[in-house]
């Protein structure tokens, strides 16, 4: 049964590792406060005080009930809220679904790197061509499986794969778009999901910077 109290989501003042949960927690109509940390005195001060068994962030709160790691934050985000059908219906679909989010996932990897790196700018040619071939397999797959979502129904994947996205048309500009439109076409299909364009016209979706100001190279602002 869908739970409607309120969660606590703590992170960095950016979307790396929060934007999925948010985007969850948007979708499955959780109600959440963030808990924005612009210092890491800031993160410090509460760091051992909350109780978290694996003191890290980004962190759920619900009640009594405190967790850390981003993917199990977003498992949990899908099951508390009832939201089960984004898992899948059966095994096969389960195992779809979770195969490809590993893939997406392989994939924003070397972009968050590549963010910190500090010849951004003369490697992200580069960066980007080494991405092609799994930008490839996963249009294939689309494709295989419908080509409307990229699990072949709406899935978590979606989720992970429109934040790659985001990372790929922000560090490249309109190239991918214009390499795979299909991608492009996923990218506005999702947006246009009627609580997740609530919320990206909101004043709670933190847009940007993607990585930290003043250690990342690339931020995205």
């Amino acid at each position: 049964m869908a739970e409607s109290s309120s969660v606590t989501l703590g992170y960095w003042a950016i979307r790396g590792l929060a934007a999925i949960p948010r985007l969850l927690l948007a979708y499955t109509g959780t109600p959440w406060t963030d808990k924005l940390y612009k210092t890491p005195e800031e993160w410090g001060a509460d760091k051992e005080a909350l109780g978290l068994a694996f003191p890290n962030i980004p962190y759920l709160i619900d009640g009594d009930f405190k967790l850390t790691e981003s993917r199990a934050i977003a498992l949990y985000i899908i099951r508390r809220s009832g939201h089960n059908e984004l898992l899948g219906k059966d095994p096969k679909e389960t195992a779809r679904q979770g195969m490809i989010s590993g893939v997406i996932e392989d994939g924003l990897t070397p972009l968050t790197k590549l963010c910190f790196n500090p010849k951004f700018e003369t490697e992200k040619g580069a960066a980007y061509e080494a991405a092609k071939p799994r930008l490839t397999s996963i249009s294939a797959f689309l494709k295989k499986n419908g080509g409307e979502w990229v699990a072949g129904f709406l899935s978590i994947a979606d989720f992970v794969f429109t934040e790659y996205w985001r990372y790929l048309t922000g560090m490249f500009g309109d190239q991918p778009a214009k390499d795979f439109p299909e991608f492009q076409a996923h990218f506005e299909r999702f947006n246009a999901l009627p609580k997740i364009k609530e919320y990206l016209a909101s004043d709670k979706h933190l847009a940007k910077p993607f990585m930290p100001p003043g250690r990342a190279t690339w931020t995205g602002l």
